[in-house]
């Protein structure tokens, strides 16, 4: 059943996020917000270790992802300059944006499938199996479809062979 009531509030409800690799996610924002723009210091693929870093150092020295306020200051770069409220949204992790969904009223022993983009396939099946054994929904799940990265391999390749890079994101 689908109650306006039950809806609201999940009961009953399996809950489920799909999420993508922290490295996809940042890169695909770097790419698609900063890359090639002249209103950006750092715009080529070569600044993304920079980028990288400064988000890192927002998430590990301050509170930026938790208040959505930018420091005014992060030391003795001006990369910081160029972010924007809008970068600090759309690089924030995904347990950042569960946290806050449910900083009112947190849910109590809540379950959420994280299901990856990198093994949809496979993951989507064992939602369907838990919503099969938690909800007696035994039918499947409707089709999923997934954009294609727009990054190109060898992109990839060069940014995150770059150790920093690595241990920032992850």
């Amino acid at each position: 059943h689908l109650c306006f009531t039950c809806c609201m509030h999940g009961r009953g409800r399996l809950r489920a996020v799909v999420v993508r690799s922290p490295f996809a996610r940042i890169a695909s924002y770097f790419q698609a917000q900063w890359v090639g723009r002249n209103t950006k210091l750092y715009s080529r693929w070569g600044d993304f270790q920079h980028f990288v870093n400064y988000v890192s150092r927002l998430f590990s020295d301050t509170d930026a992802y938790e208040t959505g306020i930018l420091p005014a200051n992060l030391g003795p770069t001006d990369f910081g300059l160029d972010f924007t409220d809008d970068d600090l949204t759309f690089t924030r992790s995904i347990a950042e944006w569960i946290r806050a969904a449910f900083k009112e009223q947190p849910p109590k022993d809540m379950m959420i499938y994280a299901v990856h983009q990198e093994h949809l396939h496979d993951e989507l099946q064992e939602l369907s199996l838990a919503l099969c054994k938690e909800h007696g929904y035994c039918e499947g799940l409707p089709a999923f479809s997934l954009a294609e990265s727009q990054v190109e391999t060898t992109t990839w390749k060069a940014t995150w062979a770059d150790l920093t890079v690595q241990s920032q994101v992850l």
